[in-house]
């Protein structure tokens, strides 16, 4: 009966797994529960950083994209930020 119990378990925690990964970067707002993802989020309220044009592949991206993407990051949310 242990093997079983594990194997429940187990089965149970790939499929949370698996619906909380889809709602948080998958939620648009009418699936999920009316859950909006972080990637939605960040498209909705212009938390993005747009490349050079003819950047289309990854590996394009530069150092300067990343800096401009982090900077959309409310610095309350980031490690260094002051404790309040």
């Amino acid at each position: 009966m242990d093997i079983f119990g594990q194997y429940l378990a187990t089965t149970i925690a790939k499929g949370m797994y698996k619906l909380e990964d889809s709602t948080l970067f998958l939620g648009d707002g009418s699936t999920y529960g009316t859950f909006t993802g972080v990637g939605k989020h960040a498209v909705d309220n212009s938390h993005k950083v747009t490349t050079a044009a003819g950047n289309t592949a990854p590996d394009q991206i530069t150092l300067d994209n990343f800096r401009m993407l982090r900077l959309q990051i409310n610095r309350a949310y980031l490690s260094e930020a002051p404790i309040t």
